[in-house]
């Protein structure tokens, strides 16, 4: 270990301490009652139009453990391919409108569910959950929900969430675990190298997210810091270091998103496209002046990563895509 690592360690430490003093534990929440699978489908008001929401036992991939996780689906009449995706640390599955509306008009059905310790979800918190559970976790959602195996599946997530889905990518029996085949990915401002005290001083902001200081989403940054669950930070430092230390699958489809490295205080963005340019079959493009919560940023930027990723998707699923040169150049290819 070296000196910096020991600092850091120390600095950790403390700033847990100090963060369990000012904002505590969450009191726990009472508890949806738990179905097999996904129960009671219910329209959920808010910035998502027409989201539905279901309760999900996760008994099958956790035995014993208590609890349901919150899941969402948002679909055109006749979908042409469903994308699962992953929300961030802070975050919650209704918080990314604007980016599932595009979705959702291009053609495609959005899958998405609030993780362990976050949104709705009520299950043993955060800290419990290895990132082999996490993946087990998305398999589940998706196995849930499928209307039919040959529609194609794409994986998607941003900022920890991108992490999971690089992680799962990279872990061939994960990958293989789906009902089909993994057809591409979106990685947005994917967390394969974080800063240790993330929005600057530790703490998540919508400040720091985005420009807007009250952007369109469902909910507040909870938790507001990832060392409010110290097992969950240091798994997330080991798992970015092993993420941006491997390759992602060869030839598999690979969009990533990256936002401006002066503006996040999250994630390292030259690290992350370093990383992204070693694998030969991602396509790279960065959004200057974007904050963290890229898709949530005002025009031109949330647009065009919107339309950045539904020409990706367009072009392995067939759909056409029209060009707008500003939003084109808002994200321009790196």
């Amino acid at each position: 270990m070296t000196a910096v690592d020991r600092r850091w360690g120390l600095a950790a430490c403390a700033s847990v301490l100090l963060l369990g003093l000012i904002y505590g534990r969450p009191a726990p929440a009472a508890q949806p009652a738990a179905g097999s699978a996904a129960t009671g489908g219910t329209p959920q008001p808010g910035p998502v139009a027409g989201l539905v929401v279901h309760r999900l036992d996760v008994a099958s991939i956790k035995p014993g453990a208590p609890g349901t996780v919150r899941m969402g689906t948002v679909a055109p009449p006749s979908p042409r391919a469903d994308i699962v995706f992953v929300h961030g640390h802070a975050d919650r599955l209704d918080n990314h409108a604007a980016l599932m509306g595009a979705w959702v008009r291009a053609g495609f059905r959005v899958i998405a569910f609030d993780l362990p310790s976050h949104g709705s979800t009520h299950v043993q918190a955060i800290d419990a959950w290895s990132f082999d559970d996490l993946y087990k976790l998305v398999r589940l959602v998706e196995r849930t929900t499928v209307a039919r195996p040959d529609r194609p599946l794409f994986l998607a997530g941003w900022s920890f969430g991108g992490l999971v889905v690089t992680r799962l990518a990279q872990t061939p029996k994960a990958l293989a675990g789906f009902t089909r085949p993994v057809r591409g990915l979106i990685l947005l401002a994917p967390a394969v190298d974080v800063f240790p005290f993330v929005g600057g001083d530790g703490i998540a902001r919508a400040s720091t997210l985005t420009h807007p200081p009250h952007p369109a989403v469902a909910g507040p940054p909870r938790p507001v810091a990832p060392l409010l669950n110290p097992v969950f930070a240091v798994r997330l430092l080991a798992e970015a270091a092993a993420g941006r230390h491997t390759d992602l699958p060869q030839g598999l489809p690979t969009l990533v998103l990256a936002a401006d490295e002066r503006q996040d205080l999250y994630v390292k963005e030259r690290s992350v496209i370093r990383w992204a340019h070693q694998n030969p079959a991602a396509q790279v493009y960065q959004c200057p002046e974007a904050r963290h919560s890229l898709d949530n940023e005002p025009y031109p930027i949330g647009p065009a990563v919107a339309a950045r990723t539904t020409t990706f998707l367009n072009g392995l699923t067939g759909g056409a895509s029209r060009s707008d040169p500003t939003l084109d150049q808002t994200c321009p290819r790196r």
